[in-house]
């Protein structure tokens, strides 16, 4: 029993190691600035076919995520999205389920076509950026290419509002 739980220790460690010291040689400061970028994408189709379409960028508030793992190495969820620099490097990627894909499995998605809004959020960029999202296939669990956005951060689309600061006053 105790050469068991050792080997299950030892296993446990060399995983995380694997998991933790792949993409995380990223220095977040060369690629990207402090604030980030809401993309917003409709997901539309049926329980056979599916289309992205971009609805709109955001240019937002400062960054809250992770500066040390951009990279996610555990893909979780139906789909993922990657950020690559112009050379082909991935500086950033995340897994992520959507309303939709749950809904494409309904009895209603074989009749009707639907459209489902989701954000997605990154690192702003410093430079232009291909954003590519997946899907992953059920047959074999890999993850296969479904749309590909080429973001230019300089790019006048970009939306760049700045989020209400609205005074908040305590009452209780």
């Amino acid at each position: 029993m105790r050469k068991i739980f050792f080997a299950l220790v030892a296993l446990f460690a060399i995983v995380s190691f694997s998991t933790n010291a792949q993409g995380q040689n990223l220095n977040y400061d060369n690629y990207f600035t402090k604030e980030r970028l809401r993309i917003d994408l409709v997901f539309a189709g049926d329980a056979r076919e599916q289309s992205i379409f971009l609805d709109a960028l955001q240019k937002e508030g400062e960054w809250s995520g992770s500066k040390t793992n951009l990279n996610d190495n555990f893909n979780y969820g139906e789909y993922r999205y990657e950020v690559y620099t112009k050379t082909g490097e991935k500086i950033f990627s995340q897994g992520f389920s959507t309303l939709f894909q749950e809904w494409r499995t309904t009895a209603e998605s074989k009749t009707t076509p639907r459209a489902f809004t989701g954000s997605y959020r990154i690192p702003f960029p410093k430079e232009p950026v291909t954003v590519k999202f997946f899907e992953r296939e059920k047959s074999n669990g890999k993850f296969e290419l479904l749309y590909s956005l080429n973001i230019d951060p300089a790019d006048k689309m970009i939306n760049r509002e700045k989020e209400n600061n609205f005074k908040v006053t305590s009452i209780l």
